[in-house]
């Protein structure tokens, strides 16, 4: 076993006194029995900390240490105990006073680099502390090599700051090529763009729809998210995946379901008119034979 975690005493003491603080105010003799169900008092922790030392000090001290310790835990209890504590102290941040004053675009930076999870929680802290520039760190921190989950919050912060800004870096996004299985793409329009209103949004969605250099399941997921906000007017949009000669076969079937959804009278018609190959693209073949069974329609072989 790694003799850092024989027991939570070998964390580092700002973290001790932190994880005491959780677990009731006082130090305990066994710490490993602390409470995990605790770890959100936000209260108790800043009440736990050392008087002599600046209360953001202490609290940014703890949660370094226990990061330290987390990314070298040898079991999934000690991990679990390490994370949990180190992100309480993190969050317990933005309810100190004077909160925004605090350095957080610094210490944002200084976490990203440590570990992406840590990075995230100082970016959520620093926006319930600071919302006022909570655009203007996130401007800066949004960049290809920031990590996925921190990137996502950015974009969310765009939409509720600025939406135009937030349709040009969308775009951007969008244009990047994927790495490795991340799934950008379709994270940030279905977890993103899809919860967003406004025209800015609905220009996002359908470039998205329409941009072939996009994964299918991103695609798809845009198309849904038009549907789900009503967009009668992109109909004839949906239509015309359908009816593309080439493309991605998931993109093909939203653009006909959503036709459907959208412009019934429509999406029947291109059941009727555009029935496609069925010894060239049976998949597309056999959903217009269902679709047309389940409508009434003149039944296909």
């Amino acid at each position: 076993m790694n003799p850092a975690f024989a027991s939570l005493r070998a964390l580092f003491p700002a973290a001790i006194a932190v994880a005491a603080a959780v677990a009731g105010g006082t130090v305990q003799s066994n710490p490993a029995s602390l409470p995990f169900s605790a770890c959100g008092e936000r209260a108790r922790l800043r009440a736990g900390l050392d008087p002599a030392i600046p209360p953001a000090a202490a609290l940014l001290a703890a949660a370094q240490s226990l990061g330290r310790v987390r990314m070298s835990a040898d079991t999934a209890e000690h991990l679990h105990t390490a994370r949990k504590l180190q992100f309480a102290c993190l969050d317990a941040l933005a309810d100190l006073p004077g909160t925004a004053e605090l350095p957080w675009l610094a210490w944002l930076q200084q976490g990203m680099r440590r570990d992406a999870d840590e990075g995230l929680a100082l970016f959520r802290a620093a926006h319930r502390a600071d919302p006022g520039g909570s655009m203007q760190r996130a401007m800066t921190v949004e960049q290809r090599t920031t990590p996925v989950e921190l990137r996502l919050w950015c974009h969310r912060v765009f939409w509720l700051n600025d939406p135009d800004i937030a349709l040009q870096r969308g775009g951007r996004l969008l244009r990047e090529s994927e790495r490795g299985t991340e799934n950008l793409h379709l994270r940030f329009i279905r977890d993103v763009a899809a919860a967003q209103v406004g025209p800015q949004a609905k220009e996002l969605l359908l470039a998205a729809v329409h941009r072939n250099a996009l994964d299918g399941a991103a695609r798809r997921a845009a198309v849904d998210a038009l549907v789900e906000r009503g967009a009668t007017d992109l109909a004839a949009d949906m239509a015309s995946l359908f009816l593309a000669s080439t493309g991605d076969l998931i993109v093909r079937k939203a653009g006909l379901l959503a036709t459907l959804e959208l412009a019934p009278a429509m999406g029947e018609k291109l059941l009727m008119d555009s029935v496609p190959p069925r010894d060239v693209q049976p998949g597309l073949y056999a959903l217009v034979r269902e679709l047309r069974a389940e409508r009434g329609l003149p039944p296909l072989p």
